[in-house]
């Protein structure tokens, strides 16, 4: 059995919106909601994958109740854990147009004391059953930025192997409890070395559960607004970002960790090799020093680089038209833990994540993929080892 750990559990809509820009009003006539999370998308693409898996976290309210429903209505087992208050929504405005996405993402429920040792509880019940357990996420209001380490060595004491895919401040302090396996984007692992933005990061984080804004491009932030390409996002003067002055230059990088992975606009993504990748080599043979053996850098169209089992990996992806990359990160993990426990080599893994994650981008919502389409992209990712090279 797999778990998968979403703490901050939301459900997620997304609205097709053409032409799509602020001050304006429009009638959605495509919108789709599902449970949703990080760590529930994850299960979603297990359960495709017909593996079995328990999904688990906070759910609170209403909201939470349709949470559980929809698992339900899916066939995920839920085993989650009721908190006071309400689970958040989280919107995706996609402009198929322009080829936008835009995110409004809630904070969630301000978690006591009292929830936290019955997750600890919980996670020791599943972890105890289970082969892998997955910590996915942001982190609600109330939990302390050590919570995922603590709950990666409740997992590994009773036999499970542990895998985090968070970022910011609750990376930062999970990848100290040596998780089996992380998943940064290429600005989180760089994030991850440099003692300035551990340092600023850790300054935004405290307090920091106010509602987030994120665009899909974000080229300049200027006093309390975010522009675009093609969209212009107000975000509230009073959020936590607003009240250092100090960060100038720095700021707007610091803004994107805190914020978690930021989709590219799907007009605009390259397929060519990043020129950070030696920097990128370097940062994972770093992890892999410090006691992280696995490390996958996901680099959005432009594919990943891996560094696991003691070699370095560049993953490429087919170009495919993309609906929706919300998710693709998730399915990846997904694809990589099946592989894993289907007993494949490190570079059939990789591909299997990397097909997954591909085919989660053809679908309109995040942790929806199709078998079908799977086992045709697997045919064209390549993986190459470039151990040599760095």
């Amino acid at each position: 059995m797999i778990t998968t750990v979403t703490l901050n559990a939301a459900i997620d809509k997304t609205y097709i919106v053409p032409q799509f820009e602020s001050k304006a009003q429009y009638r959605v006539e495509q919108m789709n909601a599902s449970a949703g999370g990080k760590g529930i998308n994850v299960a979603r693409v297990i359960k495709t994958l017909r593996e079995p898996v328990v999904a688990t976290g906070f759910v609170a309210g209403f909201n939470g109740m349709a949470i559980l429903e929809q698992l339900n209505l899916e066939g995920i087992q839920g085993e989650f854990v009721m908190a006071s208050g309400e689970s958040r929504l989280c919107l995706n405005i996609i402009d198929p147009v322009q080829g936008t996405q835009t995110e409004l993402l809630e904070a969630g429920p301000t978690l006591p004391d009292g929830v936290l040792a019955a997750m600890k509880l919980k996670v020791a019940q599943l972890a105890a059953r289970s082969y892998y357990v997955v910590f996915s996420g942001s982190l609600p209001r109330g939990c302390p930025v050590h919570f995922y380490a603590e709950l990666i060595e409740i997992a590994r004491q009773v036999g499970a192997t542990p895998i985090l895919d968070t970022s910011g401040a609750a990376l930062i302090e999970g990848i100290k409890a040596k998780p089996y396996l992380i998943k940064p984007n290429e600005h989180e692992i760089k994030l991850l070395l440099d003692d300035s933005y551990d340092k600023a990061i850790k300054k935004e984080h405290a307090g920091h559960h106010e509602p987030t804004y994120r665009s899909a491009m974000s080229e300049q932030h200027t006093e309390a607004f975010r522009y675009s390409s093609s969209t212009l996002i107000k975000e509230d003067a009073k959020h936590p970002l607003h009240r250092d002055n100090n960060l100038n230059s720095d700021r707007e990088s610091v803004l994107t960790q805190v914020l978690g992975e930021t989709d590219l606009p799907l007009s605009t993504l390259s397929t060519s090799t990043t020129h950070d990748e030696p920097a990128i080599a370097h940062a994972i043979r770093r992890l892999n020093a410090q006691g992280v053996p696995n490390v996958i850098v996901s680099l959005g169209k432009r594919g990943a680089l891996a560094g696991m089992e003691g070699e370095l990996y560049r993953v490429n992806v087919p170009q495919v038209e993309a609906v929706n990359t919300v998710g693709s990160g998730d399915a990846m993990v997904a694809g990589i833990i099946v592989g894993e426990k289907r007993g494949m080599s490190v570079v059939d893994r990789l591909r299997f994540g990397a097909a997954c994650g591909t085919a989660n981008v053809l679908m309109p919502s995040a942790g929806l993929v199709r078998r079908e389409d799977i086992m045709k992209l697997l045919k064209e990712v390549t993986v190459e080892c470039i151990s040599q090279q760095y």
